[in-house]
């Protein structure tokens, strides 16, 4: 692997007007025990507090560009903040960050003066303030820039691999004693594979491994442990169909197990929280329903049950005493597209929709 050192030309606060499009939606479980949800609707993001029920307690919106698709969102315990990554429009600089107070109120915000087919992904943040983006685009190839707490430089490297295609990162882990694992989705002879490396607090590679097989697998997520790591996201058997799966690592990237969950039909992963006794509920939808399932430690499926067809599904928040925080959208007659938020308890037995809160447009 190839190391780029200086990728990024030009570093400036970023304060333009111009609208810009797109919408997606993030969920954090914020340290008093309340959630916040970003969503992206049209030109701008907002950000919508609710407690542990689902009520409404403040929201915020966020109207200009460096808001416009959100990728990224993350709590720093460092400075009580929340710190956001945007994709923006075709026609901005996509290389989007800003820093937020606990209420909402925009720090700063800032964008790196990459090119225009960079596409930002993933964000992390170390226990000294520390933040690492990450992303890919130019040249199919993935990026990773590290900066100080008020989002300055520190270095910015660009990973090259001349056996693949391309790649491009889809999730990292920021760990506290400032090494980081990437997740990256490769590309070899047309098809998409796992890579995984990690690197010290200087950039340089530590170990590196790719994860080949006929099937297209696209990495969505890499959920660090005390013992390893567990990925999660989607493959392809007959490169047409999509289905979820999960496989898992140790702590230098050797594979333990690889389980993919294939219920005959077009059922393509969307996301998953660790929940607090070590399983995982994930999430996978296609143009029928959407589905919740739990499985354990080893990847066998404890329960899964099939939700509403007309509910778009989005990120999930590990929450306590057994329960998760689910989150997506649904299509209002005559409001669009609105966000939504459920609470299910991981019991395959008491399994039930605690509550289900449709979340209003600010």
């Amino acid at each position: 692997m190839i190391i780029q050192t200086g990728y990024a030309q030009t570093f400036s606060t970023y304060y333009d007007n111009t609208n810009g499009g797109g919408s997606c939606e993030k969920l954090l479980r914020t340290p008093n025990g309340n959630f916040v949800h970003l969503s992206g609707y049209g030109t701008m993001s907002q950000l919508i507090f609710t407690d542990t029920s689902g009520n409404f307690i403040s929201g915020k919106k966020l109207s200009h560009p460096c808001f416009v698709n959100p990728k990224g969102f993350i709590y720093s315990k460092y400075d009580s903040s929340y710190v956001m990554l945007c994709q923006g429009n075709s026609t901005l600089t996509p290389v989007l960050y800003s820093k937020l107070d606990k209420t909402g109120n925009v720090t700063w915000a800032r964008c790196a003066d990459y090119s225009s087919s960079e596409t930002t992904q993933c964000i992390g943040a170390f226990p000294n303030g520390e933040l690492v983006f990450a992303g890919g685009g130019c040249t199919a190839r993935s990026f990773i820039i590290k900066t100080e707490v008020n989002g300055n430089f520190i270095w910015q490297n660009q990973y090259i691999d001349n056996a693949i295609a391309g790649s491009i990162i889809t999730d990292i882990v920021a760990h506290p004693d400032k090494r980081i694992t990437v997740l990256d989705n490769t590309i070899i002879s047309g098809s998409y594979h796992i890579g995984v490396y990690q690197l010290d607090s200087t950039g340089t590679v530590l170990w590196y491994k790719r994860y080949e097989s006929t099937a297209n697998k696209l990495p969505n997520q890499i959920i660090s442990d005390s013992t390893g790591f567990t990925i999660a996201g989607s493959y392809s058997p007959d490169h047409a169909t999509y289905h979820s799966f999960f496989m898992r690592i140790d702590l230098n990237g050797n594979l333990i197990w690889f389980k993919g969950y294939n219920d005959g039909t077009d059922n393509q992963f969307v996301n998953t929280a660790q929940l607090d006794d070590h399983s995982y509920l994930f999430s996978s939808q296609n143009s029928i329903a959407y589905h919740q399932t739990r499985i354990d430690s080893s990847g066998t499926i404890l329960w899964n049950r099939k939700m509403k067809f007309d509910y778009g599904v989005g990120p999930m928040a590990g929450d306590i005493n057994g329960y998760a925080i689910c989150a997506g959208y649904y299509k209002s007659a005559g409001n669009g597209i609105r966000p939504w938020t459920s609470r299910v308890h991981r019991d395959s037995v008491s399994f039930k929709m605690v509550f289900c809160s449709n979340i209003f447009i600010l």
